[in-house]
């Protein structure tokens, strides 16, 4: 029996089922997603998780695929002192949040960043591969 070659349809769908947008939980605080060769995190606390002042907290690492090329930085809410903290999520995936105006349990994120590899330069390669597109 020969193994079947799959066709340029059954391959292009199989590339957009693993960037299709579903929210995955990373821990009780945290879900990311990608869609289109962009990574989605979320992030929010009610009291659950403390954050301790002048230092960076890590609040979990995205799985390989959900990383940055280079470190984002964003902006956070300290919902408990009602002030901006600076967020970060490392190349190695690592999530981390920095509140200055003392400990903080109630707090809230977004960050967005493309990732290397994304579902639109996959595509263009199977469509045109002799283009180069891969990154």
């Amino acid at each position: 029996m020969s193994k079947k070659t799959p066709t340029l349809l059954e391959t292009l769908a199989g590339i957009l089922k693993g960037d299709n947008g579903s929210w995955n939980t990373l821990n009780a605080s945290t879900a990311y997603t990608k869609r289109a060769g962009v990574v989605f995190v979320k992030g929010a606390s009610s009291g659950s998780i403390n954050l301790a002042n002048n230092s960076w907290n890590n609040i979990g690492t995205l799985p390989s695929g959900y990383r940055p090329k280079t470190e984002v930085n964003f902006v956070a809410q300290d919902r408990n002192n009602n002030k901006p903290m600076m967020g970060r999520i490392t190349t190695a995936g690592i999530i981390s949040l920095y509140p200055e105006g003392g400990n903080s349990n109630y707090w809230i994120f977004t960050g967005v960043f493309p990732v290397v590899g994304g579902v639109v330069s996959r595509l263009l390669n199977v469509l045109i591969p002799e283009r180069g597109w891969a990154m």
